[in-house]
C-alpha cells in the first residue's frame, strides 16, 4: 500500500494474502483501498488485488492463520505464504475465491486465534524477519506492524503505527510490567513515541529494529544485546 498512485511512492503499510479491503478510488493501473481490519488507506497495484463475491468476502470471516506453508495454484505452481496470512478455513480441498483457485499444501501450519498468553510464542515464529518499513508479514516487517500482526493472532485489534498504538490499552507503571505488555519508545526525540516492541519477560523485548530480535529491556529503554548500547528511550508502558 503506497501513499500515492505510483510505484516510486513511500509504502505506507501493506495487505497480507487473505486479508479484506474495500476499493475507494481507481486511478489508471493503481487502485485506492481501505483495509478493513485497521482502516488504513493507500494505493495498490491493481494487478496485486483480487474481487471476490460477497458471500466469498463473508467466507474470509472464517480464517486461520499460517505460520509456514504455501498454496498449489490452479496451474500446478506454488505461492509461499508469509507467517501471518490467512486462509478461509474449512476443507482442505480446492478453494476459490475470485478468480483465485488453490489448495492448501499438506505441510502448511495454521492456527485460529490464540489465547494472549501465546503473545510472545506468536512473535518468536517472526525472529530475524528484516526490518521493512511499513512491512507486516514474515517477508519484512515493521515494529508496529509486528504488534498488529501477532495481537491479531490473539483477537486483538491494534491501530497501525506505534503512535496511536501507544493510547490503547491500560498504562502500566515500571515494576509491575510483566510478559505480553507493550512498551513504546523514541528514538531520534526520547519524548515522541517512534518504536514499539513487546516484553517476552520483565527484562527483555522482542522489537523489528534492523530485524526481530531479542534485546534487553531497562528503566532507561532497549538495550541491544550485542553491542550494549541503549537504543530506544522508554516512553511508556501499555497493557491490552
Amino acid at each position: 500500500m503506497r501513499r500515492t498512485p505510483q510505484e516510486s511512492a513511500e509504502m505506507v503499510s501493506q495487505l497480507i494474502f487473505g486479508e479484506r479491503c474495500t476499493r475507494l478510488d481507481q486511478q489508471g493501473n493503481w487502485t485506492q483501498v481501505r483495509l478493513e481490519a485497521d482502516g488504513y488507506t493507500g494505493w495498490a497495484d491493481t494487478q496485486m488485488l483480487e474481487a471476490v463475491s460477497p458471500a466469498e468476502y463473508q467466507q474470509i470471516d472464517k480464517s486461520l492463520f499460517v505460520l509456514e506453508g504455501s498454496l498449489r495454484m490452479e496451474d500446478g505452481s506454488t505461492l509461499v505464504l508469509p507467517v501471518g496470512a490467512r486462509i478461509p478455513a474449512g476443507s482442505p480441498h480446492t478453494i476459490r475465491l475470485g478468480d483465485l483457485v488453490y489448495e492448501i499444501k499438506p505441510d502448511a501450519r495454521l492456527i485460529g486465534i490464540q489465547s494472549r498468553v501465546h503473545l510472545t510464542d506468536l512473535a518468536r515464529h517472526f525472529l530475524n524477519t528484516p526490518y521493512l518499513w511499513g512491512g507486516r508479514s514474515g517477508f519484512g516487517i515493521d515494529c508496529s506492524g509486528l504488534m498488529q500482526v501477532v495481537f491479531s493472532m490473539c483477537g486483538v485489534s491494534l491501530p497501525r503505527d506505534s503512535g496511536p498504538q501507544s493510547e490503547v490499552g491500560k498504562a502500566v507503571v515500571w515494576g509491575e510490567h510483566q510478559s505480553g505488555d507493550l512498551a513504546f519508545f523514541g528514538k531520534d526525540n526520547p519524548s515522541r513515541v517512534s518504536h514499539v516492541g513487546l516484553l517476552v519477560s520483565e527484562t527483555e523485548i522482542i522489537h523489528a529494529s534492523g530485524r526481530v530480535r531479542i534485546d534487553r529491556f531497562t528503566p532507561d529503554g532497549i538495550v541491544q544485546l550485542r553491542s550494549g548500547k541503549l537504543t530506544h528511550h522508554l516512553i511508556r508502558i501499555r497493557r491490552c
